[in-house]
């Protein structure tokens, strides 16, 4: 077995994709899996298990349980300011404290399922360019909107993999609040550790790179096997 980290940004569900056909939350169904739910056109709720990442990673270690032969999954980057997981969380939902109640059970069957959590900043802000007192701000909001609910995390993965140099004052700041491992993003593999802090790139698999970074992926897949051109109307 060749060891695997495996990540996903932004599992949020933001309110902004609604109507667009992709899942509007997380949620757990009768018999306690893990199934997504989407709200259609007409007001029905559509509940299905094949269109998102969470529901087909499940899928695919109960047929293939070698995969994870210690019960690890991956490893969830969540922000804050829309919510959490598809429920409306944050300070400014007029159905927070209803909405802290429905996702508690489900944060709970994702940690005893495997799965982590780390933080993609609480406003998905540029980590790089904004000043310090934004980055104080924003951590702040993450503790009391999604760390009170997800627990402590020592992973920080910067969005837009724009990372804080770790000799800076951002850095440092970022540290104190407890993050150990701070994740970029490159296609190349990279590494670097210290005696306080581990920093790593992470090859992100997109549209972009499946078009762009075979050679890079190849490792991992086969980029032409996994791209479908049919169901993204490209010649």
């Amino acid at each position: 077995k060749k060891p695997l980290i495996i990540s996903y940004d932004d599992i949020n569900y933001y309110s902004k994709n609604h109507g667009k056909g992709i899942g509007d939350k997380l949620i757990l169904d009768k018999n306690g899996d893990f199934a997504m739910l989407t709200v259609q056109s007409d007001g029905t709720d559509l509940i299905t298990y094949d269109n998102d990442c969470i529901p087909l990673m499940e899928k695919f270690i109960e047929e293939h349980p070698d995969f994870s032969p210690f019960g690890v999954r991956g490893t969830l980057a969540l922000t804050g300011y829309d919510g959490l997981l598809g429920y409306r969380v944050n300070r400014d939902s007029p159905n927070r404290a209803e909405e802290i109640e429905a996702v508690k059970p489900v944060i709970q069957a994702l940690k005893d399922k495997g799965w982590n959590f780390a933080s993609h900043s609480y406003g998905h802000i540029h980590t790089k360019s904004v000043s310090e007192g934004r980055v104080d701000e924003d951590t702040r909001h993450w503790d009391e909107e999604a760390a009170s609910l997800l627990g402590d995390t020592i992973v920080y993965i910067y969005p837009y993999g724009e990372y804080a140099a770790n000799d800076s004052t951002k850095f440092k700041r970022l540290y104190d609040q407890g993050f150990r491992i701070f994740c970029g993003v490159g296609m190349r593999p990279y590494v670097k550790y210290s005696e306080q802090f581990v920093f790593m790139d992470r090859q992100n698999i997109d549209g972009y790179s499946l078009r762009n970074h075979v050679d890079y992926l190849k490792p991992l897949m086969s980029a032409a096997a996994v791209f479908d051109k049919a169901g993204r109307h490209e010649k």
